[in-house]
């Protein structure tokens, strides 16, 4: 008996912990504060979903991307839903990087996984490609990191349809386009392709 009221109580507690948030839609502009929870309410992370591939001579890149609800920052000081994902990066048939497996890991926090994010612009706002956005145009600006130098990247995506195939364009830059490991000796580049407009086309 005495386990059930235990077990009672620890669900209780963590549904009125849960309660005690306060929800506001994901990119309101409301500063980040301690028990909010910035929930997608209008879905505008939803049309990002899925599975894309680049191909273009020897190289395949693979992006999945998918959607976690309620994901925890800071220890557990606040909750948002975003975008989470992995990559896989293949040149004449070998893995330079593959990052999918870890999108199966069950982390709390987004920020863990090798793709994750859910700031999103509307239209011309900022943007690092040469290509225009539309004015009305939702894209997104997320976070991918290169494992084989450990620095991150910014990933912007937007959405489009080619030849009648939904695609994502999307375009990774960082601040040096490379890490610096303990010396400006121990430069690595980035081997994920940066500073490139690439058209991934939706499985």
């Amino acid at each position: 008996m005495k386990k059930y009221i235990l077990l009672y109580c620890v669900i209780l507690f963590g549904q009125l912990g849960f309660s005690q948030l306060t929800e506001v839609p994901l990119g309101s502009g409301e500063p980040l504060q301690e028990r909010y929870y910035y929930k997608d309410v209008f879905g505008v992370l939803d049309p990002f979903v899925g599975t894309y591939v680049y191909t273009s001579n020897d190289t395949i890149f693979k992006v999945v991307l998918q959607k976690k609800l309620m994901s925890s920052r800071n220890n557990n000081s606040f909750y948002e839903d975003l975008l989470i994902g992995g990559y896989q990066l293949t040149v004449n048939n070998t893995d330079v990087i593959n990052t999918l497996n870890e999108i199966s890991n069950s982390y709390t926090e987004g920020g863990l996984y090798p793709i994750h994010g859910n700031m999103f612009y509307v239209g011309n706002y900022f943007q690092e490609s040469n290509e225009d956005y539309g004015d009305n145009e939702v894209w997104l600006d997320l976070s991918i990191k290169d494992t084989s130098n450990g620095d991150w990247a910014d990933l912007t995506i937007r959405r489009a349809t080619v030849n009648g195939q939904e695609v994502i364009k999307i375009y990774m830059y960082g601040s040096v386009q490379g890490s610096f490991i303990d010396s400006p000796d121990d430069f690595v580049p980035y081997k994920l392709p940066v500073m490139q407009d690439l058209v991934l086309v939706k499985q």
